[in-house]
């Protein structure tokens, strides 16, 4: 699989957990900024409504060279969209190192 890229993302870490919600982090460190990516739907579907919650799942595929992980924050700055890493997928042989994300973004409450 060759990547093309269609848009640069940023990524950060984790650092700290706060006492209130165990998922929630209260601070994050940089991974790297302005890593070339694909972000893309993982069945054709967009989006799923429920409420006045909307949920979204994606799909991003990435290099290898820059190791993503579970939790990880995924900025993309000329959108403003921001995505929580779910699983990852590391795929290495023949020169062709990628990975894919599976990726997931909430907006709005219900």
């Amino acid at each position: 699989m060759l990547l093309i890229s269609t848009t640069r993302v940023d990524v950060e870490r984790p650092d700290e957990y706060g006492d209130d919600d165990p998922y929630e982090a209260q601070t994050w460190q940089p991974v790297v900024d302005n890593l070339a990516a694909s972000i893309g739907s993982p069945t054709g579907r967009d989006q799923q409504v429920g409420g006045g919650k909307e949920v979204v799942d994606a799909v991003m595929h990435t290099d290898a060279r820059v190791v993503l992980a579970h939790g990880d924050r995924v900025t993309e700055p000329a959108s403003g969209e921001r995505w929580v890493v779910t699983w990852v997928q590391r795929r290495r042989g023949f020169g062709l190192d990628h990975q894919r994300a599976g990726l997931r973004r909430v907006d709005g409450g219900g």
